[in-house]
């Protein structure tokens, strides 16, 4: 059974009714969570919410809470956080209105994973329990057979039944196949895990081999970041370390939810190359044990402070084993039930006790930075912060005024993630020091915008209202600026301005506000300030001016600046407009990042050629300014460099291209001939056509018997605004009349109010 039809339908159904945007949220939201944008995602749900209930459809509402629950229970791995939310939409769900919505259904595997977080062992028999009782409302044709299967072979790998878990995953296997449907690369997955606790992993190997092999298309992050990581894992156990290593993603780029399999990945490959067991590992491994204790995953919290502790051990650093168990023993009273977690805790305080830290300071503590930078030239991998942390910690306690060992301890400390003792510290050092500025007030302020801690910087800048106002005036300027409220920071950077005239971060933030507010003329104005008090190298300075004069289409000005850069212009006066190749425009739309081909036509000038993408602006023909600073990094590769394009951000549109949506074509490619008339025919007319298929896309007829496949093509066309859909549809009717074999314009023919039919007998018959 198709769960989604519904949803597609509705979809399709808001389009036509002219709600383009509505319809394009569902969608939106499903795939900015399997991209595994959390914060993106975040943004659009109360909008997403809000339309199901502006639309009276308890349904749409039952489908974005759910999938919001795949976002906060799944990516971001929320336990004990969500929970109270979950239990309300399970409520909610199985209410007369919603019972019979087939995502009523997925709310059950979200209150499994719920408790699978919290504490996966302590819960297994209540989560088999649901699972068994949702299990009687569906059959294997549902997609949430899949996923009621996994999560109650999760509940039983949890309970330390591995092989228990394998055989019935093949058991659930047999069914699906028996009514014809495909097993899902999640109950493979599963089937990986429960291998890997049975110690077979060439087995599990295979089976991600297969994974890997039978993908088709695009490859969603939410899928492959949990492959590799398996993968990395299972070469780990075979030994194979280095492909191991070169499979596994960088801490910083995994997910929330594959936290643990990162972990428990990198505790394999320590086995083998321990000298890898380094400070920074202690700070990733703070970072997720701090995460799922926010997020209320106790018995995970156990798991990688026992980790953190016996590899903190190892690092003879018994200050990060004491962080690791203060949290554990936290976590601990929040377990549904011990399950020998109390005994591995007693054991891990003993083993810490045992290796009590010298906490004797090895100099005077007005000496130790002397003594540790001394130390650090005589050790082959520089300066280790966590080895430091607990001498630091003493050298402040006897010297709390000392700002130079104060910024080395808080440094030390945000390193190691322990940003909470380090904003400690640096309150309490204001507290006794406001009467003077110091670097201290800049280093907590932007600890507090970081973490959007807006309100605290009330408090911040209390203090330095008498002492220091002109600092007192720069946290209000910064605190605005995060809160969005632009005037009122430019005022008061002004005000500042005025006050400090030699300081030269009033006048930057007057460059961003007006950058921010599209005033290139006040942009330029203080830029050209900025450049004329700076004492450094002014490069990068002018490369800024020359965006903004640009913008301001004050030409004169930018080809001033041009050569003062030393950047060769073919012309001498007026507009510049160049002939300097492709480069790629990166825009920011609706919460979308997108990029566009465009043709450069001076330093930071192009004209965007690629048409949009399906409900995106149309940019075809706009002139823009950029972002001089490239977003990409140039290729090392000689061959990779002759293909790259650099990407720059779109700065201002300078004048739109007046260019209607984009219409798309696919269908079978009929020959050089037929397409290079047509492309003729549309350039004649001053429209534009851009090929988006590749030599690789084939399409299959399902009436050939023999499923022969044929070269197919991909394309849109874009026309002026003026040009309405149904004279694009008389057109391409006539253009494509004599082609061999059809190719359809589904969404034209239904803005044109032509007949669809044809179009989606083209679209089934060639699964298009």
């Amino acid at each position: 059974m198709d769960i989604w039809d519904w949803v597609f339908r509705l979809e399709d159904d808001l389009e036509e009714a002219g709600h383009e945007h509505a319809s394009r949220i569902i969608e939106q939201v499903s795939t900015e969570i399997l991209e595994l944008n959390i914060g993106k995602a975040e943004a659009l749900l109360p909008e997403a919410i809000a339309l199901s209930r502006s639309l009276n459809n308890p349904w749409l509402e039952v489908y974005f809470k759910h999938w919001e629950m795949r976002n906060r229970i799944g990516n971001k791995s929320e336990g004990d956080s969500v929970l109270g939310d979950v239990v309300e939409l399970f409520e909610f769900a199985h209410r007369d209105e919603t019972i019979t919505c087939p995502q009523s259904i997925c709310v059950t595997q979200d209150l499994s994973a719920c408790y699978a977080n919290i504490d996966g062992p302590g819960w297994a028999e209540e989560r088999k329990a649901v699972c068994d009782e949702t299990f009687a409302r569906i059959d294997p044709t549902w997609s949430c057979f899949h996923c009621l299967s996994c999560e109650y072979a999760d509940a039983l790998i949890d309970e330390g039944n591995p092989q228990q878990a394998f055989d019935y995953l093949q058991q659930q296997k047999a069914k699906i196949i028996a009514v014809g449907e495909e097993v899902s690369e999640a109950i493979k997955t599963f089937e990986v895990q429960a291998l890997l606790r049975l110690n077979q992993n060439e087995q599990a190997l295979a089976i991600l081999e297969e994974c890997q092999a039978a993908v088709k298309g695009y490859d969603w992050p939410v899928n492959s970041q949990e492959r590799h990581i398996l993968k990395a894992l299972t070469l780990a156990k075979l030994g194979k370390t280095s492909e191991a290593w070169d499979e596994l993603p960088n801490f910083k780029s995994v997910a929330p939810r594959y936290y643990l399999s990162w972990i428990r990945a990198i505790d394999v490959l320590l086995t083998h190359e321990p000298d890898k067991n380094e400070w920074a590992l202690g700070s990733a491994l703070q970072e997720a044990l701090e995460h799922f204790m926010k997020m209320g995953n106790y018995r995970k919290v156990i798991e990688v402070a026992a980790l953190q502790i016996r590899l903190a051990m190892a690092r003879q650093s018994v200050w990060t084993a004491k962080r690791a168990l203060a949290i554990a023993n936290e976590a601990l009273p929040k377990l549904k039930e011990p399950l020998g977690a109390d005994q591995l805790l007693t054991k891990l305080t003993n083993q810490i006790a045992s290796q009590a830290a010298n906490n004797s300071l090895p100099v005077p503590a007005n000496e130790l930075m002397t003594w540790l930078e001394e130390r650090a030239k005589h050790q082959q991998r520089g300066r280790n912060p966590e080895q430091e942390i607990e001498l630091l910690l003493q050298a402040v306690a006897e010297l709390p005024d000392d700002e130079p060992l104060l910024e080395i301890t808080v440094s030390a400390l945000q390193a190691c993630n322990a940003t909470k003792e380090a904003e400690q510290l640096l309150w309490q050092f204001i507290e006794r020091n406001h009467q003077h500025e110091s670097s201290a007030a800049y280093n907590l302020l932007n600890g507090l915008i970081s973490t959007n801690r807006l309100a605290d910087i009330d408090k911040l800048a209390e203090f330095y209202q008498t002492s220091q106002p002109a600092v007192a005036l720069w946290c209000k300027i910064q605190q605005a600026f995060a809160k969005q409220e632009l005037d009122l920071a430019k005022t008061l950077s002004q005000q500042m301005h005025e006050i400090v005239p030699d300081y030269l971060g009033p006048v930057r933030m007057l460059v961003l506000i007006a950058v921010r507010q599209q005033d290139f003329a006040a942009a330029e104005k203080w830029q050209q300030l900025v450049i004329e008090k700076n004492t450094e190298d002014p490069r990068n300075d002018l490369w800024d001016l020359l965006t903004y004069s640009s913008a301001n289409q004050n030409w004169s000005k930018a080809r001033e600046v041009a050569k003062q850069l030393e950047i060769p212009l073919t012309s001498t006066e007026g507009v510049i407009n160049e002939e300097w190749g492709w480069v790629r425009i990166q825009v920011e739309e609706q919460g979308d990042t997108l990029e566009y081909l465009a043709h450069c036509t001076g330093p930071v000038t192009a004209i965007i050629k690629e048409p949009a993408y399906a409900n995106k602006t149309q940019r075809v023909d706009d002139w823009v300014v950029y972002d001089a600073a490239q977003l990409a990094p140039v290729p090392e590769d000689e061959e990779e460099k002759k293909h790259f394009i650099p990407l720059y951000k779109l700065v201002k549109t300078l004048q739109p291209g007046d260019f209607g949506q984009s219409w798309f074509i696919d269908g079978i490619y009929p020959g050089d001939e037929a397409f290079q008339l047509l492309e003729k025919q549309i350039t004649d007319k001053g429209w534009r056509l851009w090929v988006q298929s590749n030599s690789n896309y084939q399409i299959t007829d399902q009436f050939d018997l023999d499923e022969t496949p044929q070269q197919g093509i991909f394309f849109c066309i874009v026309a002026p605004k003026a040009v309405t859909p149904v004279e694009l549809d008389k057109f391409l009717t006539a253009a494509t009349e004599d082609w061999a074999l059809p190719v359809h314009w589904l969404k034209l023919a239904e803005a044109a109010g032509a007949a669809v039919e044809p179009h989606q007998e083209i679209i089934s018959r060639y699964k298009l």
